[in-house]
């Protein structure tokens, strides 16, 4: 009967330490979920689009992509990540990267690099969808301006 009392009295004490913590934990874990749940949703609407890429040739050699906002939602932050024949991978950050790209406009992004030679593939995305916000282009073939 003593340790019945004792172990009831030993339970409602853990449970009152334990329990706003995970009344806490749950309620930040469901918030958490509903605002990655509603970014994933916006996402789908989202959409890019390389038009061309051009390389010119002066102190460095700079590489520019026209992309096109082709989804329904406004992107920036964005990146350049170029693929080269050896299967290295080098991301940038092109000139005007946190400026927003409205839907159905266009811009150009412009990263310097060392060299083109041996550049495989090209992609731009915005990290903001860095999935649906996302094209490339491979086996560039590059326009000499």
């Amino acid at each position: 009967m003593l340790a019945s009392i004792i172990l009831i009295a030993f339970v409602i004490s853990v449970a009152s330490i334990i329990g706003p913590w995970l009344v806490d934990f749950i309620g930040e874990s469901t918030e958490d979920a509903t605002e990655r749940g509603e970014k994933d949703i916006e996402c789908t609407y989202a959409g890019l689009h390389v038009r061309g890429v051009t390389e010119e040739q002066n102190e460095n050699t700079t590489l520019s992509a026209e992309v096109e906002n082709v989804g329904d939602i406004d992107l920036s932050d964005f990146w350049v990540e170029l693929t080269y024949e050896d299967a290295s991978i080098e991301s940038m950050r092109p000139e005007g990267y946190e400026e927003e790209l409205v839907k159905g406009s266009r811009r150009v992004f412009s990263v310097d690099i060392d060299t083109t030679g041996d550049v495989e593939k090209l992609r731009v995305f915005s990290a903001d969808c860095p999935t649906e916000a996302s094209d490339e282009i491979k086996g560039i073939h590059f326009d000499v301006v």
